[in-house]
């Protein structure tokens, strides 16, 4: 779809197109109220063929009723489902906007040779599994699961903000994208989708699926990242789908991964789902006993410190000015200085009148400063304050406040609080507080019911506490050490 920018869609001004998929297009736009207050929001629309396919609309609008449930720092948010007449029904998403890049564009500047610490690329995959951990566990108002399956975690898909924030985009249409469905006309199957990261189940057209093939496709995220490889790759598409159905990734890649991690991937990667990681909590567990067992930690400051560089930077900038060059509707000519007939030089000229007014502002303003400065001299001789007597001042040394970190770890995923502290937390995190005493308390839910478990632990000064809760047990228990 082409349109001249900036373009009104409703109360929202579209200003800049960010990206263009087979499906939509995505657009940075500006909700503004006068002078008073503005927003910038991401615009995705559905182009108009595929607004008007009876199939295609329902679900949309199920899976934005779906995501607009989801609230979750790792997920980006949806704020309205909207639609206008032009001339036919044009559907749209007012989404987040996150100003930053692509898991994509992230791993391509990798592949070119840039450096980037193993920390960094484990703390991104913990991050987008805490995402979907939120996800697939979601119930509705009367306690059902939702089940909530994204269908298509890849790359392109993972958003990183330049403050360092981890984000999955694009919940709703990727399932109405990827659903099987029968068209009128061929009565056949389509698969539509990254094929490099669908898990077996859904490479070979099983409708269904569960929260597990995420976590392959996460898996195959994972590979990359460490690799600089595909799990699975190939000459055309049916070579990949053909490896992925047969679970068949490239093993010798791993040979330079480190055994734990090594490990992991490789149990993310079954092929059978059911020796797979069970939930997303499961596998960022593992993730963060290998942080913490090589004493790693990175912080969202951190990863966007590392986004911050040049490097990174520039290629949201490059992107930026190719999209204003595109669709800028004025050709602008830069002036003709090549000849001395196109410049004028009468401006430049001064006037003999202008130098004798120049010089005589100058020696009055010499001579106002020369007697005031006289003056001045004069007083202070006549006038001979009494000196101040100072007392003497007292050095007070700064109380510097120590800290020390806590790491918390829980068997299954669950919420959590440290003592006063407003924001509340889940399972597994790494926090860094104030030496002393602090209150951990922690809590999940299985259904109606509620289990919780309560500890006052005590953090010392420059040290890592480590908590390890086990909620499976009857009572549950949980310590530190």
């Amino acid at each position: 779809m082409s349109m001249k920018l900036p373009y009104y869609l409703g109360k929202y001004e579209l200003t800049l197109k960010l990206a263009e998929g087979g499906m939509a297009e995505i657009y940075l736009a500006r909700y503004r109220v006068q002078d008073h207050f503005q927003k910038d929001f991401a615009i995705k629309l559905i182009s108009p063929k595929l607004s008007e396919d009876p199939s295609i609309v329902p679900m949309l609008i199920d899976e934005a009723n779906i995501q607009s449930r989801l609230s979750h720092d790792n997920i980006v948010k949806i704020f309205e489902l909207g639609v206008i007449d032009q001339p036919g029904p044009l559907f749209f998403l007012v989404m987040e906007y996150v100003k930053g890049i692509n898991l994509a564009e992230f791993i391509r500047k990798m592949k070119a040779g840039y450096s980037i610490p193993t920390a960094y690329k484990i703390y991104i995959v913990h991050e987008i599994l805490k995402g979907l951990q939120y996800a697939h566990s979601r119930r509705d108002e009367t306690g059902i699961p939702l089940q909530i399956v994204h269908r298509d975690i890849s790359p392109q898909n993972i958003l990183l903000s330049y403050e360092g924030r981890v984000k999955i985009a694009d919940f709703g249409i990727a399932r109405a994208r990827l659903e099987f469905r029968k068209t009128a006309t061929t009565q056949c199957q389509t698969l539509k989708g990254k094929y490099a990261y669908m898990s077996p189940e859904q490479a070979k057209g099983s409708p269904f699926l569960d929260h597990r093939s995420d976590l392959f496709s996460t898996g195959a995220i994972f590979f990359e990242l460490l690799t600089g490889l595909r799990a699975f790759d190939g000459e055309n598409d049916l070579e990949i789908l053909d490896k992925v159905r047969e679970g068949k990734f490239n093993r010798d890649a791993l040979c330079s991964v480190e055994p734990e991690l090594k490990t992991i991937i490789e149990k993310s990667l079954m092929t059978d789902s059911a020796v797979r990681y069970s939930t997303a909590s499961e596998f960022s567990e593992d993730l963060w006993k290998f942080m913490c067992s090589k004493s790693l930690h990175v912080t969202d400051q951190g990863l966007g410190s590392l986004l911050s560089v040049p490097e990174f930077e520039n290629s949201f900038s490059a992107k930026v000015v190719q999209q204003k060059t595109d669709l800028s509707d004025t050709e602008i000519k830069e002036p003709d200085v090549s000849t001395p007939s196109n410049i004028s030089h009468e401006e430049d000229e001064v006037s003999p009148v202008t130098c004798e007014r120049k010089r005589y502002f100058l020696y009055v303003g010499i001579m106002t400063a020369s007697c005031l400065a006289v003056f001045l001299w004069s007083h202070s001789i006549r006038i001979r304050p009494e000196p101040i007597r100072l007392k003497p001042v007292v050095k007070k040394e700064m109380q510097l406040v120590k800290q020390g970190a806590l790491s918390v770890v829980s068997d299954i995923w669950a919420h959590a609080k440290i003592g006063e502290l407003t924001e509340e937390l889940e399972t597994p995190f790494h926090i860094v507080l104030n030496a002393g005493a602090h209150s951990v308390r922690l809590w999940r839910y299985e259904g109606e019911r509620r289990f919780s478990l309560e500890l006052t632990v005590t953090v010392e000064p420059e040290k890592q506490l480590r908590c390890y809760a086990v909620f499976q047990k009857n009572p549950p228990k949980m310590a530190c050490n």
